[in-house]
Formats: structure tokens, sequence, C-alpha cells
């Protein structure tokens, strides 16, 4: 999957993590930076994987029979 990738940025601080996306031809952060959470990264690369595979997972959609009959009272 070329569309998204875990950028890791180290300096003097540490190390920081950030899954990204590409739209068309630029990269962007999917957690933007702000007062709650900072820059947006994360201190492990098990942290920013975690993240962006809940990003891409679709959802599960399930059809359950009805039986208005038996189900009803």
């Amino acid at each position: 999957m070329n569309k998204y990738r875990i950028k890791k940025v180290t300096d003097d601080e540490g190390t920081r993590h950030f899954p990204q996306k590409k739209v068309l031809l630029w990269w962007y952060n999917l957690i933007p930076a702000s007062p709650c959470n900072g820059d947006g990264g994360f201190r492990t690369l098990e942290e920013a994987r975690e993240v962006l595979c809940s990003y891409i997972k679709k959802p599960v959609v399930e059809y359950l029979d009805f039986d208005l009959n038996g189900d009803c009272k």
C-alpha cells in the first residue's frame, strides 16, 4: 500500500513516528498537531502502526435475517 507510510523523526528530544497518508503528490499526517496531542506523533513504532491500521481497516457489515412472526410478540 503506497498510499500510507510512517515517518520517523529523530532529534535531540528523541524519536517520534507520524502515520501519514498520500493525497495526490503530498504526504499528510493522519493525526494533526493540536494542544491536546502535541505534535501528532507517537513515541513508538507500534503505537503509530496501530493507529494507521485502525485508520485503514474497513468496517465489518453483517446482514441478519429477521422473522417477523417469531421475533415480534
